[in-house]
């Protein structure tokens, strides 16, 4: 494979093409680099004249030498990637700067940034409307990355709420937005995002709900409007960043209202290093496509350095539906380096979320807290305690746990059923309405609650008595102490939501639980933390009401040793994988990103300058001009079709004309199509045309084709190759073969993705097995 191939795949660069040629009976594939046994060491023979000592030999390579050789490769290659990563912990490269420093006087650069950008800052703001005044409350649950990372920096909308009645800020003036984003930047390392309201509605009605599996209705659909102000949205973060950004600083970018945002990034500054985090579940291919904007949002996300997920499952579905909405081919550890992923390798990483643990401790550690479990000690004494805390949702599967639980009841003995007692915990999240977005009927958390209710009582009404009922149901906010103390308590914990990233109740009961009163933890297959707690919990699946009934009863009945095994591998987990572990892992993945994206440019040679061409090519007395027929002459986007009918545009040609009716310049055009085909296209342009990938060539005003291999009879390999392509072509709708001279391509750009991945995989190998 010479030159001659290199510049016919790049005239196939977009297009799923495997061709075989004459010569050598190599072939080529744009789309796998499976390697080429002629090429590899192993076969390699000597060459030159034996009978002059000076001629240099090819000494063949032994199979131990040359693994000898990959793995000092390898070992060097891991070895300079922990190397740069400890350096740059040593040197404090995220250190404490301004936002708005820029290059120093001797010309370095200042400081490097973390610039975490999220939809919402991660506290609220408290506004003093008569005093004036801010403060700021944070969730000790959550993370706060200033903590973690001294000098990053937040870029976010801030919550703002009234300090007399705790409501909700809607719109802040001019004058407010000024000094609440100076109390911000010098109180709280955070760069606030002033939006205009409703701009989000994309966000949290179409794209939260598909990517959780709930599809839009038909009455709905998907507005137009709301993608309009998704955009806006992403274009404000956008010019945020880049009035803060210098070169050399990171961004990570956090969850689905910005999928956007990385793509816009990369347009204005080619050279930043990006990470992304998707906080919430990606769904399956099948429910992906449905969104009109599906090729937005993957082309916009791609153009991260790295796409971290929460379960390799989100994994798997984010590169599946990049195969089949863009035509990609993925490896996986991701997708390489090409203008459709925004011109950049994108890794994909799975990286499961954890829970902070030292505020359960204190919690836990609290005289409150243990004034509440001895209370519940008294209320439940003599009984078997079944704990559920879940929002009002219908993904939080409610329903199915409720009728899990009377299926369980009906089937246990009467003994044990005057014993259990379910306590299902629901707060049902309260959303900041304008006057004008209130809703006009009953919404789907009341209709929900009412279906709830109905069955809390069926149960109670046929299985309670006086003085005991099997379910107690309340809906209301909690305090961390009382979810605290009921965690610690609990014989058996119930987090089977239908579709869910982390199960927090989950890891909450894991964390608060005792060794030697533990209980047992039941979780939904569907949770995203499924893998990571599989061997800390009974895995059941809500909709199998039978199944989930027994699980219950096993739950109750399963010996202390049993329970001791399941609650320390959980009890380990929680603590050995923190939010503070996951948030370092994935910045120490985010700069080796950053190395390794810097290794890749200096590789790439530069643009050329558009002026320097021009005044060259007008000082200089001999040109050669060299042009791939698909990508320069036709676009990318109608390359296929230009395979069929390829056909120059009148002002193209009469371009060309001109260069070629200068003596003194040579235009030579280059392409994989068929001689005829290129001869047509090109009847009116005087030049060097270079057919089927090289094999061919014809001067200008000449008819005539030179062969660049020598003629022979192609039959003894071309008609078995063509009846092994021609076979794979009947199995793979979309598919075709192009006969030419002395080539045959395997089309297959117009095959769903994975499909013609594995087919083409297979080709290779029948054509290698001859």
């Amino acid at each position: 494979m010479g030159g001659q191939d290199r510049a016919a795949s790049a005239d196939n660069a977009s297009v799923g093409r495997l061709s075989f040629h004459e010569k050598g009976r190599n072939y080529s594939q744009k789309r796998s680099r499976a390697p080429i046994r002629t090429n590899s060491p192993l076969h390699r023979t000597r060459s030159g004249d034996s009978s002059n000592p000076k001629t240099p030999v090819a000494t063949p390579i032994s199979e131990v030498q040359l693994t000898k050789t990959f793995l000092e490769k390898e070992i060097e290659a891991r070895s300079a990637k922990l190397l740069s990563v400890a350096r740059r912990r040593l040197r404090g490269s995220l250190g404490s700067c301004d936002p708005n420093a820029d290059e120093g006087s001797d010309g370095r650069l200042a400081q490097h940034k973390l610039f975490v950008v999220s939809w919402r800052l991660p506290f609220t703001v408290v506004y003093d409307e008569e005093a004036g005044t801010f403060e700021t409350q944070h969730d000790p649950f959550g993370i706060n990355f200033n903590d973690l990372f001294e000098g990053a920096f937040l870029v976010g909308t801030p919550m703002v709420r009234r300090k007399a009645d705790r409501s909700i800020v809607m719109s802040l003036s001019e004058g407010v937005q000024e000094q609440l984003d100076e109390y911000l930047r010098v109180e709280q390392h955070s760069i606030p995002v002033f939006l205009p309201r409703s701009c989000d509605l994309y966000a949290e009605r179409v794209i939260f709900p598909l990517f959780h599996y709930t599809l839009p209705s038909a009455e709905t659909g998907l507005a137009q409007d709301d993608w309009e102000g998704y955009e806006l949205v992403n274009r404000t973060f956008k010019d945020v960043v880049l009035r803060h950004y210098i070169r050399g600083d990171l961004v990570w970018i956090n969850d689905y209202p910005l999928l956007l945002l990385p793509q816009l990034l990369r347009e204005e500054r080619p050279d930043v290093a990006m990470g992304f985090y998707l906080y919430c579940v990606f769904p399956s291919p099948e429910v992906f496509r449905i969104l009109p904007q599906r090729k937005c949002l993957l082309r916009g996300v791609l153009s991260s350095n790295i796409i971290g997920f929460h379960s390799f499952s989100y994994v798997q579905n984010f590169l599946t539906s990049c195969i089949q909405v863009l035509g990609l081919e993925c490896t996986t550890s991701g997708i390489e380096a090409c203008e459709m992923a925004g011109g950049t390798h994108t890794k994909c990483l799975t990286m499961p979320r954890g829970i902070q643990v030292e505020p359960y401790h204190r919690i836990l550690r609290c005289p409150q807290t243990m004034e509440k479990i001895e209370r519940l000690q008294e209320t439940f004494a003599g009984k078997r305690l079944v704990v559920a805390v879940d929002q009002l949702k219908e993904r939080s599967g409610i329903q199915h746990k409720l009728m899990a639980y009377h299926r369980f009841l009906q089937k246990a003995p009467p003994e044990l059923v005057a014993e259990c007692v379910l306590v299902q915990l629901t707060s049902a999240e309260t959303e900041a309405l304008g006057d004008d977005e209130l809703p006009s009927g009953e919404s789907v958390e009341d209709q929900l609650l009412q279906q709830v209710y109905q069955m809390v009582g069926e149960v109670n009404s046929k299985f309670g008595r006086i003085g005991h009922l099997p379910v107690h149901f309340l809906c209301q906010e909690f305090s961390a102490e009382e979810l605290a103390s009921l965690f610690a308590k609990a014989d058996v914990m119930i987090d089977t939501s239908l579709r869910d990233v982390i199960p927090h109740s989950a890891y909450n009961f894991l964390c608060c639980q005792v060794e030697d009163d533990c209980g047992v933890l039941i979780l939904s297959e569907f949770s995203g933390s499924a893998p990571s707690l599989r061997a800390a919990a009974l895995c059941v699946n809500p909709w199998d009401t039978n199944a989930f009934a027994d699980a219950i009863q096993e739950a109750l009945d399963m010996d202390k040793s049993d329970r001791l095994e399941l609650y320390r591998y959980g009890y380990n987990h929680v603590h050995e994988y923190t939010l503070k572990d996951w948030a370092t892992k994935f910045l120490e993945e985010l700069q080796m990103a950053q190395q390794e994206c810097e290794n890749e440019r200096l590789q790439i040679p530069p643009l050329l300058d558009h002026d320097k061409v021009v005044a060259a090519f007008a000082t200089t007395s001999r040109r050669i001009i060299i042009l791939g027929f698909g990508g320069a002459l036709i676009p990318h986007k109608t390359q296929y079709f230009a395979k069929l009918f390829p056909k120059l545009a009148n002002t193209l040609q009469i371009n060309l004309g001109v260069l070629t009716d200068d003596p003194n310049t040579e235009v030579i055009v280059l392409s994989g199509l068929s001689r005829e085909k290129l001869a047509g296209s090109l009847a009116r342009v005087p030049c060097w045309i270079v057919a089927e990938g090289g094999v061919c060539y014809r001067k200008p005003d000449c008819d005539y084709w030179h062969s660049a291999v020598e003629q022979r009879d192609t039959a003894e390999w071309m008609e078995p190759v063509k009846e092994i392509m021609s076979y794979f072509a009947d199995r793979t709708p979309g598919t075709s073969v192009v006969e030419m001279e002395s080539s045959l391509c395997w089309l297959y750009q117009d095959t769903q993705g994975d499909h013609a991945a594995i087919q083409s995989k297979d080709l290779l190998i029948h054509l290698w097995a001859g």
